[in-house]
């Protein structure tokens, strides 16, 4: 019976010791995930964490970053925390105990408070009416060819927050030539849910921010995107345009692909990294996330000029990655000045200046409009802390080129995007909104964002509605 008892002590204290030790591990792992966020990113919100964690199959794709950012130190954390436990043990196996609750208490509360947590949760535990009221639903067989139609080229820039052109923050204007450019549509705000790559993309394309819901799945697969909302490929694939995607990176990181695949743009039309390594025979160069710009910039036009050539209209969805965080990449034909990532900065301001310049020479512009806007703002922790002590509001790069159409300059989001492409392309259909937007050019009546101000229309975008969910 004693040793029956004996026994019961023993597990008791071996699981009790077991479950202490995981508690510290989770703890470590967890703080040295918020260290890693903290450091390096600015801004994160829960849906841009649970949508990342949802494309986890992006580290196996580059996994050479995430090797390089936790080489630097994580692995210098982690030996630290194993020195700590050490220490901590000799102290006796209370306060071992205690310090790990204490510690994990801490990490979890500091995450809640981080992130919003609690916010994020009450949101989705509430539905709105908002969309009823503003979203206006694309018919696709409302919209028509007109003799007047053009091809489309949207180009994301990576990053490139408009606050770049501001001399009193960076001691030079680093935006030289989109600051002074007549092309700008006016000013280009980021709004809630758009704030990362592809959510970005998601707002322009499809006039909805991405958001991501806890009550359900958020997508039914893996390669589940929106597969029920109408974005603007699907309107250009079903007039007959024929969609292109180009980017230097992977089509996979952040889910991409799916929104390639759920939208229009046939595998054959995707020329990514996967294309790139094969062409260049293997061999790599640029930095982390890809291959450079100027060798993107090159194949763009190649492709523009050759498919200009032939009886058919084109739709192209093209990424720059130089500018990337927080592995930026100096082209070897751009100068360095600082030394450090205003170098990059400058260098993709030159780039697309002449890739726009040659846009216009070409002659591309006459049955072609190009399109130029971040693809959001940019999230490096140090320079947004340098932006928040000096900018109010934050936007991004913007220029339009549409032959016959005059560019205003009004205040805008990725939610007007959709229609005022429609517009700037001659593309006919009957309503002047198209999803949450309203088209830049129709001075009728205001967008959303002059409507409600950007903090009321990020609160409306953040919770819950039955019509998003249609989409889903």
């Amino acid at each position: 019976m004693i040793k029956k008892e004996q026994k019961s002590i023993d597990f008791r204290k071996k699981f009790l010791n077991f479950t202490v030790e995981v508690i510290f591990l989770f703890s470590v792992l967890f703080s040295l995930f918020l260290f890693f966020v903290d450091c390096l990113f600015a801004n994160v919100t829960m849906e841009q964490i649970i949508f990342h964690f949802r494309y986890a199959h992006e580290i196996a794709e580059l996994q050479g970053i995430y090797v390089q950012i936790f080489g630097t130190f994580g692995v210098a954390f982690v030996i630290g925390a194993l020195v700590l436990r050490y220490f901590l043990k000799k102290l006796g196996r209370k306060f071992f105990i205690g310090f790990s609750l204490c510690y994990m208490l801490t990490v979890i509360t500091y995450a809640f408070v981080r992130f919003d947590v609690w916010g994020y949760v009450q949101k989705q535990l509430s539905y709105s009416d908002f969309y009823e009221k503003n979203y206006v639903h694309p018919d696709l067989n409302a919209f028509a060819l007109t003799p007047d139609s053009k091809n489309v080229v949207i180009l994301f820039l990576e990053s490139m927050d408009a606050a770049f052109a501001d001399d009193k923050i960076f001691a030079e204007n680093l935006l030289p030539h989109w600051s002074s450019s007549p092309r700008k549509l006016g000013e280009y705000y980021q709004i809630y849910g758009s704030g990362w790559t592809i959510a970005g993309m998601t707002t322009a394309l499809c006039s909805v921010p991405l958001t991501v819901s806890l009550m359900r799945n958020f997508y039914d697969s893996q390669y589940d995107f929106l597969p029920h909302a109408v974005c603007l490929p699907d309107i250009f694939s079903h007039l007959g345009y024929e969609n292109y995607y180009i980017s230097g990176s992977t089509s996979h990181f952040g889910g991409i692909d799916a929104l390639l695949k759920n939208h229009g743009f046939p595998q054959k039309n995707v020329f990514d990294f996967s294309y790139f390594h094969k062409k260049n025979q293997y061999q790599i160069w640029g930095n982390e996330w890809g291959y450079p710009d100027e060798q993107i910039y090159a194949f763009l036009k190649e492709k523009i000029l050759s498919l200009q050539q032939q009886n058919q209209k084109f739709f192209i969805v093209a990424n720059s990655i130089d500018t990337h965080y927080p592995y930026a990449f100096l082209s070897k034909n751009c100068a360095q000045k600082y030394g450090d990532w205003r170098d990059v900065v400058l260098c993709a301001d030159q780039q697309a200046a002449e890739f726009v310049q040659w846009f216009e020479q070409s002659g591309a512009s006459q049955n072609t409009v190009l399109l130029v806007i971040a693809d959001h703002a940019s999230i490096d922790e140090d320079i947004v802390k340098k932006f928040s002590a000096q900018v109010k509001e934050r936007h991004m790069v913007n220029l339009l080129i549409a032959s016959e159409k005059n560019v205003p300059s009004r205040r805008f989001s990725g939610l007007d995007i959709m229609p005022t492409i429609l517009d700037a392309g001659h593309i006919q259909y009957a309503a002047p909104k198209m999803g949450l937007g309203v088209s830049v050019f129709d001075k009728t009546q205001p967008n959303l964002l002059e409507r409600l101000g950007l903090e009321n229309l990020d609160a409306q975008l953040q919770k819950k509605n039955k019509i998003y969910d249609s989409f889903l």
